[in-house]
């Protein structure tokens, strides 16, 4: 079953979708708070950060930290 989250902050936020899991990594795209992402899969990473590549419904990519989302209960 597909998980879903949305990008959580402030209204207006823009939340840094990047191309690697790194906070130094480039940030082709962004997503606004409350934005609906599809989580497809996470990564721990040594700087201590918890990332989820996510997919938005325009069909753009890339990658999130979790505190910046919050996981989504979707019924079948």
């Amino acid at each position: 079953m597909a998980e879903y989250g949305v990008l959580a902050g402030k209204t207006g936020d823009r939340i840094n979708v990047r191309a690697n899991p790194s906070t130094s990594a480039t940030s082709p795209h962004y997503g606004l708070q409350g934005d609906v992402v599809q989580l497809l899969e996470n990564k721990n990473t040594k700087d201590g950060y918890v990332w989820h590549f996510v997919q938005f419904p325009s069909g753009a990519q890339g990658w999130v930290r979790s505190d910046l989302i919050s996981r989504m209960d979707v019924g079948c």
